[in-house]
């Protein structure tokens, strides 16, 4: 008896003894498994930093995708401020400084003659940010001319305050051909609309508000993500009198 003891104790320390050295021999495998896992993830990691050089190790390289969401919240905030100014509202600092940052974004090392190096997942590319640049630089100017006439006299309502506005010297710097040719089509443009707003008196119909519908509407009623320029409550005020 004593010896079938001795004999079932040796089967079951034999036993133990190669489940001991089967999960040494998994774990080992697992190990090893894992390993060359990482390994090949390294590799293709590295192969992709290779490949994509200048995209996947610059951080700061904005995407399409999140220039595109910038542009967007661009929209939402020109669309409050500009809802604020119709409805004699105060403006929120958070807004302008909203649109601050997307301006300092837009034109920070990245961006050299209006052409902004973005990127996708697989490669990179230049785009033309002119328009969005020039639009946001009136924007800020505009409302900067705004904040400075309601800080020095509190009192004026927004009407007032909006009518006290110099836009000819926020716009006439951006002309291609100079100040000087700006202010000549501005007048000329003024006396043209005139003549429509006069008509009324020989027919007696209401004149016809003429604007390019093909894209600057579009860019008024913020149907696009660019430019939407507080400016333009001018063209607003004045469509009102007609």
């Amino acid at each position: 008896m004593t010896e079938a003891v001795t004999d079932q104790e040796k089967r079951k320390s034999d036993k133990s003894q190669k489940h001991e050295a089967g999960k040494d021999e998994q774990t080992e495998e697992e190990g090893k498994e894992a390993f060359e896992s990482g390994t090949d993830k390294s590799t293709e990691q590295n192969s992709s930093s290779v490949g994509q050089a200048g995209i996947v190790d610059n951080d700061n390289v904005q995407t399409v995708d999140e220039f595109k969401k910038l542009m967007y919240k661009m929209q939402e905030t020109r669309r409050a401020i500009v809802f604020a100014l119709l409805n004699g509202k105060d403006l929120k600092k958070d807004d302008i400084e909203i649109l601050k940052r997307a301006y300092e974004k837009l034109t920070d090392d990245h961006t050299h003659s209006f052409q902004r190096e973005m990127c996708t997942l697989t490669t990179k590319l230049s785009i033309n940010i002119g328009d969005e640049t020039r639009g946001l630089e009136k924007d800020l100017k505009y409302l900067d001319a705004l904040i400075n006439i309601r800080r020095e006299e509190p009192s004026l309502s927004w009407p007032v305050i909006i009518s006290r506005v110099d836009l000819i010297s926020i716009l006439a710097s951006y002309h291609p051909q100079g100040k000087e040719k700006f202010v000549k089509e501005y007048k000329d443009t003024v006396k043209f609309l005139y003549t429509f707003v006069s008509s009324e008196a020989i027919t007696g119909k209401k004149p016809i508000f003429i604007t390019d519908w093909d894209g600057t509407m579009k860019d008024y009623c913020s149907q696009y993500a660019t430019n939407l320029q507080v400016i333009l409550l001018k063209s607003f005020n004045f469509a009102s009198l007609c």
